[in-house]
């Protein structure tokens, strides 16, 4: 194994944390370019006032990831109250503290077709 001088570590480094960046920021814009086409399809669809409904529960839940459109929901089903009247959380604990959770959140968009979400908190 050969001995690296401190700059030659720091060079190492950087560029690992520069990989990193760049790899992170093709996931997010990946997500983005998979989201996008289905909240403004929504938004079409359901009109300003549901989706500004969406758009705070989606900050609640912390969502985040690739959003899909599917036939039925998975999870339990709580009542909201406004235009989105319930939503479906299918949930799991994670890490060794038992405080940290996964999952999705779904809610209907139209007879047979729903919005899941990931969540992660």
């Amino acid at each position: 194994m050969e001995n690296l001088t401190k700059e030659q570590e720091q060079q190492g480094f950087n560029r690992a944390m520069d990989d990193y960046g760049k790899a992170m920021k093709e996931y997010h814009e990946g997500i983005e370019r998979n989201n996008t086409p289905i909240l403004n399809a929504i938004k079409a669809e359901k009109g300003n006032e549901w989706f500004a409904e969406l758009e705070e529960l989606m900050n609640e839940s912390e969502v985040g990831g690739a959003f899909k459109i599917v036939d039925e929901p998975s999870g339990d089903a709580q009542e909201v109250s406004g235009l989105i009247e319930c939503e479906w959380i299918d949930q799991y604990s994670v890490g060794d503290s038992g405080d940290s959770w996964v999952g999705t959140v779904t809610v209907k968009i139209s007879e047979g077709k729903y919005l899941e979400m990931p969540f992660s908190m």
